[in-house]
């Protein structure tokens, strides 16, 4: 209990030295009525109507109102404005071509600098398996060259010679939904519209693109492959089968299809087995709709359910009883390289001769000249067209009653490039947006214009830092996204400013008088408060550099950087711009907006100064601020709190109930672009191969913990598409007898567990080698067994194994040690994971565990298991499963770094630890109604959703932290003083910031990318939850229990030399404090 204050408890004499001044002015306030009244709350201002008596009048001396000292610097800037502006301009454009001539090292263009970062975390240990597993599948021994029908020994050399064509260089793919009641594409008005499609994609140069078969009779001699498509199967010439066939074109044997086809065989040419493999459905006759679905049934179906499974959907491959029924087809067409006029598939340029570079340019190229075709005849038939970026899942007239949705995977027609293109576009809205914003803000083009042009600068000049200083040589392509998070924090240190500088026109003639000692002060205002939310929005950032998934801790550094880069330029170069806008383009009455002074303007006196200088009045904002909104959120505090509460705790429920980890990755789309709606139709509607199986393969011979080692390059972009520079590290073992039996009974013993292995099929070359061997095996030495197994591998037996199970080679194998000895060996297993499982640690996680115990106690030798990818579009096995698993653990020990540093930061900064709390308190609460916002609206915790809550905490720091910052350095001796004060310096710049954070998120909603979508939620979710809990959390909390006097410094605790220091204004002892307030608080 706190006793009332009595002039007698604290007479001014007995005051502190450092607080003599004040008090006149508590006696005073102690002998009105205003302070020994009981009434509503604790000391605040009141209003401009008086209403409220219970509020002390307002303080006269404000936030750092101290006479400023002016440097030689300030002078200089006064001095030379243009100049000054000038040079800062030249240096931060030097550094940015630094940047930007050196960021790709070797590479010719600054987009060849770009690379897909590593998603997989490199240092887990379940990654390393993988890498292992790859390294020595890739070194295995290759035997013979007759035996290595599909090996290409000289597939590393860059003079090698290949057949022109004679690989895929990209697949087009077309799905085809009937959206009427019948959900039947197999009728004659659906057909029509796939012929129209697939004919107007064959007419641009389709023989001169095409990935070409070679006769069997002349390797010279080569044709386009058939396409795989429905149409190939209802278009009938059974006389070019035959003469196709004849001259080396079979789908099958040649000898044996002339053999058993035609008119003296068991079978008819043009149906299965009599196919050829460059049939082109145009030299055909569509047959009768009656002969449809028997020709399907015995030329597609019932031979060939491999292709009948890629063109037919689930409800009609098999073709039951001759009928065929199936709302959605599927064609697949073939481009072909390398090149007429290339060696091999490494020779560089090639996609360039049939790729346009962007949006279509230059239009005669092949792929622009093919999709503008495609487009006019789609749109005729399509009810969603061809460009469009929403699915139309309902007819659009007589005319469009299907959806013709098509895809590519490398994008030869430039379709994917130009996604990304759009994401350019929509940055280009959010600066615009901005602009204005600040233009509004602000009131001068002029300051909006190098303000954005600060914020842009950042970001080559991160980049000059990144290549030149940390010598990184790649740049991740999400670095593009750093873009919308600069311009949120740019625009609010600008908004920081400008308000400051705003605010000095107003203060004392010590402040007000000169235009060096507005500069002076704004500059000791501004950067103190900037300097807090940038040090805590970095190391938030560079907190993200602990993940071990390489794409993320690459981002969030780079991330860091600009945010920097664009603090140094805000306090350098943007203050030289303010001065050269006050003394040439201000006083100008048309240049307060516009550019620059246009016509005869009409010249305003310019403002007196020194001890003639009058202060300019009080801006409106400030006042309002200062008389309207304190009091009133004084006067309503408790009622904030709780709705405040309220909010909070309903996020938390959220949160809890709502929370669920993806079990999957989540797909590049946004669900309503028609690119989704083709992954979703072809993962969901069309199989694979029927009998495939999940696979685990368990390998000897490599160090279980460590089997590789990736050297230290020092680089934090690893590009997914380059060779990873890893050392194997092998263990050796001695291929005893003893040994080579164990390994075999190893094998055994997998195989006949069947919780594991799915009808004992299994490929184990060591059983194999011993059922060739006989009696033979096991061997005496290693170079016995070396022998036969070179042996083994180059005999026909072997080649009968390898032709009746694909990837035998892949499956089971071994790595030479030199001539005479074996490194490694591995065997793998069908098992029996379900199929339809996904990659989550929730779903999948047990699996692996049962196939580590079941190694970890049976293997002769040092192993480790690992799960091969299946055989479909999703990422299923462990190393994806570790990457989701990883990101999930890392986002909350990032978050909980970030704000552990937030913490230390204000701590330094504000020296009060109760505010600091306050702070990070308010940062949580922001960061819960984020999260559970995004759980809210259907979102589950996947790999996308980690990254961005990582990197969008910088985001909800800044406002508390400006509202904190401000409290803690005001001159208010109460509570509701401090924070009346904080309100009205910063109270309009952290509008503003959070203004031109939603507006920079808005266009962010339009991306067709599901990151970048996402990336825009996180944004305006951040913004907003952030603006309301400053308001309706901190604010209040502040008001209520904020500290006082000395309450939560910690600076008495530092030397005396650092305490003057770390105090940038007086603040009253806890006695002056407590005899400053109210008698009934």
């Amino acid at each position: 209990r706190i006793r009332p204050a009595s002039p007698r408890l604290c007479p001014p004499s007995a005051l502190p030295s450092n607080s003599a001044a004040l008090a006149p002015r508590i006696a005073a306030e102690m002998s009105t009525p205003a302070a020994s009244s009981a009434s509503t709350g604790a000391g605040a201002t009141a209003d401009a109507k008086g209403a409220d008596s219970d509020l002390p009048p307002a303080l006269t001396t404000h936030y750092g109102d101290e006479a400023p000292t002016v440097g030689w610097i300030t002078k200089k800037v006064v001095a030379n404005p243009g100049l000054c502006a000038s040079g800062w301009l030249f240096l931060a454009l030097a550094f940015s071509g630094l940047g930007l001539g050196v960021i790709g090292g070797e590479a010719e263009t600054f987009f060849e600098a770009l690379g897909i970062s590593e998603f997989r975390p490199l240092s887990d240990p379940i990654v390393k398996h993988g890498l292992a597993y790859s390294d020595v599948v890739s070194n295995r021994f290759q035997g013979l060259k007759a035996a290595r029908e599909d090996e290409d020994e000289d597939e590393d050399d860059p003079d090698r010679e290949e057949d022109e064509r004679a690989f895929t260089l990209d697949s087009s793919a077309f799905i085809y939904e009937d959206l009427e009641e019948a959900n039947n594409m197999l009728t004659e008005a659906n057909i029509a519209k796939v012929v129209a499609v697939e004919t107007t994609f064959m007419e641009v140069d389709w023989e001169d693109v095409c990935r070409l078969t070679y006769s069997t009779n002349s390797s010279k001699k080569s044709k386009c492959a058939s396409p795989i498509t429905i149409l190939n199967y209802l278009y009938r010439n059974d006389d070019k089968h035959k003469s196709l066939c004849e001259a080396g074109y079979c789908s099958f044997d040649r000898d044996t299809a002339l053999a058993v086809c035609g008119s003296s065989g068991a079978f008819q040419w043009g149906t299965f087995p009599c196919t050829s493999n460059a049939f082109d459905w145009r030299d055909g006759k569509l047959a009768k709709k009656s002969e449809w679905g028997e020709l399907l049934e015995k030329n597609l179906c019932k031979p060939a359910p491999f292709f009948a499974q890629q063109v037919l959907d689930k409800t009609a491959y098999d073709c039951d009883g001759g009928t065929v029924k199936s709302k959605y087809l599927k064609s697949t067409y073939s481009t072909g390289w390398p090149l007429k006029g290339y060696k091999n598939r490494d020779q560089a340029g090639q996609r360039a001769e049939l790729s346009p570079t962007l949006l279509r340019q230059p239009p005669e190229k092949y792929g622009s000249r093919r999709r503008a075709a495609l487009e006019e005849t789609i749109d005729g038939v399509s009810a969603t067209p061809s460009e469009a970026t929403r699915y139309v899942g309902q007819p659009q007239g007589e005319d469009r009653t299907i959806n013709c949705l098509w895809d590519e995977f490398f994008g030869l027609s430039g379709r994917l490039a130009d996604t990304f293109i759009s994401d350019t576009f929509l940055a280009i809205a959010s600066m615009i947006f901005v602009f204005i914003y600040i233009w509004t803000n602000v009131g001068s083009i002029f300051i909006a214009i190098c303000g954005i042009l600060e914020i842009i600068l950042s970001l080559p000049m991160a980049l000059a830092f990144w290549r030149v200083i940390m010598q990184q040589e790649k740049l991740d392509t999400l670095f593009f996204l750093s873009v919308y998070l600069i311009l949120c924090i740019g625009a609010d240190d600008i908004f920081v400013f400008m308000d400051t500088w705003k605010a000095s026109g107003a203060k004392e003639a010590a402040i007000s008088g000169s235009v060096e000692t507005r500069l002076a002060w704004t500059y000791r205002q501004a950067a103190a408060a900037m300097f807090t939310t940038t040090a805590t929005t970095v190391l938030a950032l560079v907190m993200t550099a602990t993940s071990s998934i390489p794409f993320i801790s690459s981002f969030g550094v780079i991330a860091a950087l600009v945010v920097l880069m664009d603090y140094v330029l805000v306090i350098s170069w943007f203050p030289t711009t303010v001065i050269v806008y006050h003394t040439y383009i201000e006083r100008a009455y048309c240049c307060r907006t516009w550019l620059a002074c246009c016509g005869p303007c009409k010249v305003e006196p310019a403002q007196a100064e020194g001890a003639a200088a009058q202060p300019a009045e009080e801006r409106k904002s400030v006042r309002w601020l200062r008389q309207t909104v304190a009091p009133l959120l004084f006067r309503q505090r408790y009622a904030m709190l709780g709705i405040a509460g309220l909010a909070v705790v309903g996020m938390a429920i959220a949160f809890g109930l709502l929370y669920e980890e993806a079990q999957d990755f989540p797909s590049f789309y946004v669900d309503s672009h028609p690119r989704n709606r083709v992954e979703t139709i072809t993962d969901n509607e069309f199989f694979v191969s029927d009998d495939w199986k999940h696979q685990v393969t368990v390998i000897y011979g490599l160090d279980p913990d460590m089997p590789v080692t990736r050297a230290a390059t020092g680089q934090l972009v690893p590009d997914l598409f380059e060779e990873e520079n890893i050392t194997t590290n092998y263990y050796k073992f001695d291929f005893t007898p003893a040994m080579q039996e164990a390994l075999v009974e190893d094998c055994t013993e997998t195989r006949t567990n069947s919780s594991l292995v799915d009808s004992r099929e299994s490929y184990c070359i060591l059983r194999d080698l011993r059922d060739w061997a006989g009696p033979a095996f096991p061997y005496k030495t290693e170079r016995q067994l070396f022998d036969a197994l070179e042996a083994f591998v180059d005999s026909s037996t072997y080649s009968d194994i390898t032709a009746n199970f694909s990837n035998y080679r892949r499956l089971t194998h071994f790595v030479p040690q030199g001539a005479s000895g074996v490194k490694a060996i591995w065997f793998s297993y069908n098992a029996t994971i379900p199929q339809e499982i996904t990659s989550g640690p929730d779903t999948l996680g047990p699996w692996q565990e049962l196939w580590y115990g079941h190694v970890n106690a049976t293997c002769a030798a040092p192993c480790y298991a690992h799960m091969n990818n299946p055989p479909v579009p999703e990422p299923i096995n462990w190393e994806f499963m570790t990457i989701i698993a990883i990101s999930v653990r890392e986002v909350w020990s990032t978050m909980g770094l970030s704000l552990l540093c937030a913490f230390v930061v204000l701590m330094l900064t504000t020296f009060n630890y109760i505010v600091s709390i306050f702070v990070v308190f308010n940062i949580t609460c922001t960061m819960v109604c984020v999260v559970g916002s995004v759980f809210a609206v259907g979102n589950n915790l996947s790999i996308f959703e980690c990254t961005l809550i990582a990197l969008t905490i910088g985001l909800a720091i800044d406002y508390a932290v400006h509202i904190a910052h401000f409290y803690v350095h005001s001159k208010g001796k109460t509570r509701f003083d401090r924070t009346q004060e904080a309100l009205a310096e910063i109270g309009i710049s952290v509008i503003g910031g959070a203004g031109t954070t939603v507006f920079a998120g808005l266009p962010l909603f339009a991306a067709p990318e599901r990151f970048t979508s996402l990336f825009g939620f996180f944004i305006f979710f951040t913004a907003m939850w952030a603006l309301f809990l400053t308001t309706f959390l901190l604010v209040p909390l502040l008001m209520i229990v904020g500290p006082e006097g000395g309450q939560g410094d910690i600076s008495r605790f530092l030397p005396s030399a650092a305490r003057s220091s770390a105090r940038l204004s007086p603040r009253p002892s806890n006695r002056v404090a407590l005899a400053a307030r109210p008698a009934w608080e």
